[in-house]
């Protein structure tokens, strides 16, 4: 596992991250405007279920993949999707290199927390965890797109790699689907979210006049 440490920091309370002390916005927020609809109709419990739910999951995942172990006190409710995992892992024998990885750069203008890079079906790829009932795949698209962008940002090395972009969504039935995204597509998306986020960024301190 890569053990080297950056300047980016992350704030889990605000959910904020900081650069040099300079606050970035988050791939997430930058790529709400895919999903406007949803959030507006959403329930705030059941949203909240989900946050702790995809929390409570990826944390677990997180000791299997670096100890491969189970936590004692892991949520029974949550067992199947950490079954799921534990099933993909069996499966596809990932080689992780980065897990849970905070990234961020000033150039780009954003930070994200990176689920997982490394190697599955021996080719480079980055992986994103989903625990969600349904997989929004232009959002998901967009999301990989932003974090690839950061990691060769970071790791200069990597600029020429051709990554596969995978989601990977745990269900509670304990089984799992793995989504490939098309890069070129969530690139689109996400520099057109970055270019409304922006735009409403410098549009905060304009005053109209009433006519």
């Amino acid at each position: 596992m890569n053990g080297k440490r950056n300047r980016v920091q992350f704030d889990e309370a605000t959910h904020t991250y900081t650069l040099d002390g300079v606050e970035l916005p988050s791939v997430t927020h930058i790529i709400r405007y895919l999903a406007v609809d949803k959030a507006n109709n959403a329930d705030p419990n059941m949203a909240l279920i989900a946050r702790e739910r995809g929390s409570a999951v990826h944390e677990a995942t997180v000791m299997y993949d670096y100890s491969g172990e189970i936590p004692d006190d892991f949520p029974a409710e949550y067992a199947p999707y950490l079954e799921a995992y534990v099933q993909f892992c069996r499966d596809y024998k990932p080689g992780w290199i980065d897990i849970e990885h905070v990234m961020g750069s000033s150039e780009l203008g954003y930070a994200g927390t990176l689920d997982r890079f490394g190697v599955i079906d021996e080719e480079p790829a980055i992986l994103d965890i989903k625990t969600s009932y349904k997989v929004d795949i232009p959002s998901l698209s967009a999301q990989l797109y932003a974090y690839e962008a950061l990691l060769k940002s970071e790791k200069p090395a990597l600029a020429k790699t051709v990554f596969n972009l995978y989601g990977l969504q745990l269900m509670r039935t304990g089984k799992y689907r793995l989504y490939k995204c098309d890069k070129y597509i969530g690139g689109r998306l996400f520099n057109y979210c970055q270019g409304i986020y922006k735009t409403m960024q410098q549009m905060k301190g304009v005053r109209y006049a009433v006519k």
